[in-house]
C-alpha cells in the first residue's frame, strides 16, 4: 500500500502543474460526434504529430536512469514500437491528435506482437494494454508518460 500511496504522490506533483493546462485540447466544443457510423474524419487510433518519431526511453519505474541501455520507442500515426534489450514490441496507440504536447493527454496501448525474453517494465504479451496519460517539454524534445494501471511507472523520453 505504501508503493500506491508514494505512486499517488508522484503522479500529483506531476500532473498537477500541468492541469491547469489540459483544457486547451482540440476543442470543437459541444461533446458530439462529427462522424456517422464510424465513417468520419477521427482516426480510431492516432497521436499528435510532435509524438511521431524515435524517442530513447531515459527514465523508468519512478526515476531509474536506464539512458545507457539503448531502450527506444517508434511511434508512427496509427502505432508504436520499442525494443528494449531482449523485448520488441509492436502495437497500436490511441490518443487525441489534437490534444497540444504541453497538455496531459490520455494513451491507450495495444501490445499487438511481443517477443520479450526480458521484461523491463509493465507487463508485456500479445493483448496485454496500458492506458495513461502523457505530455511533453516546450521544446517537445522530452515526454513524460505516466501509466494509470502500474502506478510504480513513470517514463522519460527523449527525442532521437
Amino acid at each position: 500500500m505504501k508503493v500506491l500511496n508514494f505512486s499517488a504522490v508522484v503522479f500529483l506533483l506531476l500532473f498537477l502543474p500541468m492541469a491547469s493546462l489540459s483544457g486547451c485540447g482540440s476543442g470543437g466544443g459541444g461533446g458530439g460526434d462529427d462522424s456517422s457510423s464510424g465513417s468520419g474524419s477521427v482516426e480510431a487510433h492516432s497521436v499528435p504529430e510532435w509524438m511521431i518519431g524515435s524517442w530513447q526511453v531515459i527514465r523508468l519505474r519512478l526515476g531509474v536512469d536506464v539512458s545507457s541501455k539503448n531502450m527506444i520507442l517508434t511511434i508512427s500515426k496509427t502505432g508504436f514500437e520499442y525494443h528494449y534489450p531482449g523485448c520488441d514490441v509492436h502495437g497500436t496507440l490511441s490518443m487525441d491528435s489534437q490534444t497540444p504536447y504541453y497538455a496531459s493527454n490520455e494513451y491507450t496501448l495495444l501490445m499487438t506482437f511481443v517477443d520479450c525474453s526480458l521484461q523491463w517494465d509493465i507487463p508485456s504479451f500479445e493483448g496485454a494494454t496500458d492506458e495513461g496519460h502523457v505530455w511533453a517539454d516546450t521544446g517537445m524534445e522530452k515526454f513524460f508518460r505516466i501509466s494509470d494501471l502500474y502506478g510504480q511507472f513513470t517514463w522519460v523520453y527523449i527525442r532521437q
